[in-house]
């Protein structure tokens, strides 16, 4: 059986079979930032299980800072698939970046500054959106 492809979810790039699907904004949680898209890498559907074996990964995105998150999935990836990560990290960094989220997520440069602002704030400071 195949991991579950996400609902509304959009396959944004394929590498050697892995395909990284871009997730839907997350409007309805308190916490979302646009500055942030989240993304789930799938292996090829004939990828057997194997013990200690992750065939699916949930990656965040900062457009803005060009980076991935810093999380437990990010670094199975890179001690499992280097050369995937690799590959992932220089699409996004070519395709994710801020004149994605001016123009395909539709804010303003003066929203983005905002947003940066209020992420950079403290976090019992921030304001919800």
């Amino acid at each position: 059986m195949h991991p579950n492809i996400p609902t509304r979810a959009r396959a944004a790039a394929t590498f050697d079979g892995w395909t990284l699907y871009e997730l839907p904004p997350a409007g309805h949680i308190p916490s979302y930032s646009p500055l942030w898209v989240n993304f789930k890498l799938l292996a090829p559907t004939d990828t057997p299980r194997r013990w200690g074996r992750t065939r699916a990964f949930w990656l965040g995105w900062n457009v803005l800072e060009l980076r991935l998150v810093k999380n437990a999935a990010r670094f199975r990836l890179r001690d499992q698939e280097p050369a995937l990560e690799a590959a992932v990290l220089l699409f996004l960094q070519r395709t994710y970046d801020r004149s994605w989220l001016l123009e395909v997520g539709g804010l303003t440069a003066a929203e983005v500054e905002a947003e940066r602002l209020r992420l950079a704030a403290p976090r019992g400071a921030r304001a919800v959106l």
